[in-house]
Formats: structure tokens, sequence, C-alpha cells
């Protein structure tokens, strides 16, 4: 991509913005297709976990200024949706089962697991590029972004006491785990391309990102009713009833772009025009 011919080169070579040869409006988006992910037992033997996506990627929205009296001076403004990744795994789990060791017999057992994911990154900005001469173009883009990210993890089990000889017995546990992370950066990019005939050479460098804004939030509950009496220490044990709840807004939170260099090279094979 860094050899592109159309205003993507607003994100991946503003050193191209030199040689395109149309100035223009653009709106693109590429649909990728329905994405089927499988966890062989991830939730335990026996127990998968699946989950199915539609992504819409790439979704890209820019337009380009020329200046007259510089004509060699081109510029590009636009927006463009990075990354998107989404995905919700669930499973279940109903049967008889020897839960509590201190009661008779099996219990009527009930579990629950779902956990879902979302990764989403904008860019907006501008990238403008100087054509040197008729072989070289220079150019730079300056970008702020967005990157949002949302986590939960949600698992309930259930046992409930089936031998008619043994007092009704019902235990229960309830855990939630939930994360979110919102962070704003800027970055800048430079470029350049080489263009020999058919022939063009792209590089581009993009430079760490700085951070202006980054905040969390974690949550996390846990909810017990009648576990059964153990002869451990720990508090599950200590306290058969429950209910435990932790909510932290406003965390500090860091997070960076790493620098990066991209090099390609394309041919024309056929030249329509």
């Amino acid at each position: 991509m860094t050899c592109a011919s159309d205003n993507s080169v607003f994100v991946y070579n503003p050193g191209a913005i030199g040689f395109l040869d149309t100035l223009n409006v653009n709106i693109s988006a590429n649909l990728y297709g329905v994405d089927h992910l499988s966890l062989k037992n991830g939730a335990g033997p026996g127990y998968d976990l699946t989950s199915n996506k539609l992504n819409l990627n790439a979704q890209v929205l820019s337009g380009t200024i020329s200046f007259k009296k510089v004509p060699k001076l081109r510029l590009i403004y636009g927006y463009i949706l990075r990354n998107f990744t989404k995905f919700d795994f669930e499973t279940q789990a109903d049967m008889n089962y020897d839960v509590i060791s201190a009661s008779s017999g099996p219990e009527h057992f009930r579990a629950k697991y779902d956990q879902s994911y979302s990764y989403v990154e904008y860019w907006g900005g501008i990238a403008a590029a100087y054509q040197v001469n008729e072989h070289l173009s220079l150019g730079l883009g300056h970008y702020g972004g967005y990157i949002g990210m949302r986590g939960e993890l949600f698992q309930q089990a259930t046992a409930d006491v089936i031998n008619p000889d043994v007092t009704p017995y019902s235990s229960s546990m309830t855990t939630r785990y939930k994360y979110a992370v919102d962070h704003v950066y800027i970055l800048f990019k430079p470029g350049m391309e080489l263009k020999f005939g058919r022939y063009k050479i792209g590089l581009a460098a993009m430079l760490p990102s700085t951070t202006i804004w980054s905040k969390g939030r974690m949550y996390q509950s846990v909810d017990a009713v009648n576990l059964p009496a153990g002869d451990t220490l720990s508090v599950f044990h200590k306290y058969p009833n429950l209910l435990i709840v932790g909510d932290q807004h406003n965390i500090h939170t860091q997070y960076k772009l790493p620098a990066s260099i991209s090099l390609g090279w394309s041919m024309v094979m056929i030249n329509l025009g």
C-alpha cells in the first residue's frame, strides 16, 4: 500500500500524494466477511467456545486540496476506521453431577460462561506532499487517533440437590469482570515515493505515538449463596453467603503505538489511459 495511487496513501504513505493523478473526494469501505472462531475445550474438557462475527473494516473518507500558486504541493484530509475486532464466546452445561461432596448423591448442576471483547481504532488528520521532481515526492502526515477497548467475562454456576432423601439444598455462585479503556493520541508519519516510468518505490515510517488522554475502568463482582462449608480458610468457605463488588474509575493507563517502517514497490502492467 505504500505505492497506492488513490487517496488511501493519506494513511499508508503521505509521500505518494505528490504523484496522485486526480484530486477528489473519496469514500470507501471494505467488507471482509463473516469470521467464525472456535476454542477447543475453551471452558473445560468437552466444552468448546464459539463466536461468529461480521467485520466491516477500512472505512475511509478523504478529500484532496491543491494550490494554484504551488502546483507541486498537494494535501489530503481524511478519516479512516483503521482496526475493528469483536468476538463473543459463550457456552453452557446442564447435567447431574456430584458437586457438593457433603451431600449424598449427585446434584442438578447448571453452568454458563460468556466472554466478549471489542477493539476499535480511528484515525483522522491531514497529510501533505511536495513533488520535488518527476522522480521524487516527499510527504508528511499528522494524525489524531482514538482507541477503544471493552471486555467482559461472566460465569455462573448453580447446584440443586435432587436426592429425595436429603434435605433440599441449593447453592450458586456468580462472577462478573468488566473493563474499558479509552485512549487518544497523536502521531506523525513521514514518507517518500520514487517513480521511474512504470515503476514506483514507496517508503514510509510511523513515529511512536504520543498520548493525549487515556483512562480506564474496571468492575468486578462476586455473588455467592449457600456455598458448601469446607475445611479451608478461604473467604468462600468462611462465608457461605457473600457479595463482593469493586468498581474503579479514571484509572491511568499506558498505551503506545511503536515505531514502524514500511517499504513497497509496484509496476504498471497495462496502462488503460
